[in-house]
């Protein structure tokens, strides 16, 4: 795909009155300058009498990013970027090539505008390109059926693999055994599963949700053959959903929660933190993370998971908020666990409030927002056979929300 060749069908009719191809724009005097590095930057950004200016990179126009004023989505089937009740706004790439606006989607236009006028866009790039790390420009040519070609690659759900994990848990539990850990820490134990958890999950209600308002973690993502009643998740025959594994991917920050087919229960986000400070690379943390008193991160692997509990003086640092122990990690010496943040019911917690430090609780924990970590707990405490727990991905820094393309 040539992205000279196709701005024109990305963006709606009404983009055509805007100037795109002026080669010039007059800044007014008055306007404000913006940098921006990345799409939600660049959505915040947008407003009347401005000039935004876009650092080198591809900027995913996707639905589920935060609307303002000046920003909302239409069409849920093909959802469109809309920027209106702007006037004189100036959108600056460094050129086509090397500043791209894409849609994540093979049909619906890009952009489009309302109640607004000499919006100006020059060195930017249009196309249709896939969400995440990888980026690909997508193939929306017909098959041969002359249905869409899909946006998400192909992926079969391995019930025999969730199964055979849950077997090993519950031989981890009865043992009282340490975990498998798995030395090739940057494969992936369950592939492809951001996008199994696209496809087969829809984010709860807002109502359902103790944290109304979220800007910095994703809201729960519900099975669609599950929902949420009260604080517990029910299956098509209205009994409590029965949790044979969870993945954590540690790259995405991302935990899935599966049945014993292999289908999405629940997908939430979360955070593994690992000590910024440390000079030592992805190996040493490998080699060294079961090293007691090191409270680096679990390794890759499987787990079994233990019970939840409450913190106090006597098990590790008092903080007064709820932990599940994962079986395998010794309390105290070495903590492998999945943490509340502060028992905050209804409020989130940004993720940059939590400083990686030898002295708090979130150094080496798997770190969720509190109403998240109940989901999972009650998830945990109706399962009728032990969960395991799967850990992959590198070990990363935290520094951004999984991306899903629902």
């Amino acid at each position: 795909m040539k992205f000279a060749a196709t701005v024109w069908p990305l963006l709606a009719a009404s983009v055509l009155s805007f100037g795109l191809s002026q080669p010039a724009l007059a800044k007014s005097p008055t306007q404000t300058v913006l940098r921006v590095e990345n799409v939600d930057q660049l959505l915040q950004a947008l407003g009347p009498n401005r000039t935004i200016q876009l650092q080198p990179g591809v900027y995913h126009l996707m639905p589920g990013l935060q609307t303002t004023p000046y920003v909302k989505w239409k069409s849920a089937e093909q959802p469109t970027l809309v920027i209106q009740k702007v006037k004189n706004l100036n959108i600056i790439g460094q050129d086509a090539a090397r500043t791209k606006l894409v849609s994540t989607r093979c049909k619906g236009d890009l952009l489009d505008f309302e109640a607004s006028s000499a919006v100006r866009m020059q060195g930017i790039g249009f196309g249709r390109m896939s969400p995440g790390e990888l980026i690909e420009e997508l193939d929306c040519s017909m098959g041969e059926r002359g249905a869409e070609v899909s946006l998400m690659p192909d992926f079969k759900p391995d019930a025999p693999k969730i199964r055979n994990w849950q077997q090993l848990a519950r031989e981890i539990s009865l043992s009282h055994s340490r975990g498998i850990e798995l030395p090739s820490y940057t494969h992936a134990l369950y592939p492809k599963l951001v996008e199994q958890v696209s496809v087969q999950t829809k984010p709860i209600e807002p109502a359902q949700d103790p944290i109304k308002v979220r800007h910095h973690s994703m809201r729960p993502q519900l099975g669609e053959a599950y929902r949420l009643t009260g604080k517990r998740i029910l299956d098509s025959a209205q009994k409590p959903a029965q949790a044979a594994a969870m993945v954590f991917d540690r790259s995405q920050n991302l935990l899935a929660v599966f049945d014993k087919n292999a289908q999405v229960i629940l997908a939430v986000e979360g955070r593994n933190n690992t000590r910024q400070s440390w000079s030592q690379s992805a190996d040493w943390l490998m080699q060294k993370s079961m090293v007691p008193q090191s409270n680096a991160p679990a390794p890759n692997g499987v787990y079994a998971f233990g019970q939840l509990i409450k913190d106090s003086p006597t098990s590790s640092h008092s903080f007064g908020s709820y932990r599940i122990v994962i079986e395998g990690g010794i309390l105290t010496n070495r903590e492998i666990l999945f943490h509340s943040r502060d028992h905050v019911l209804t409020k989130e917690i940004p993720w940059a409030q939590d400083i990686n430090d030898e002295q708090i609780r979130t150094l080496g924990c798997f770190l969720f927002q509190d109403p998240d970590l109940n989901l999972l707990a009650q998830l945990l405490l109706d399962a009728d056979q032990p969960v395991a727990l799967a850990v992959q991905g590198s070990y990363a820094k935290n520094i951004k929300s999984p991306e899903l393309s629902l």
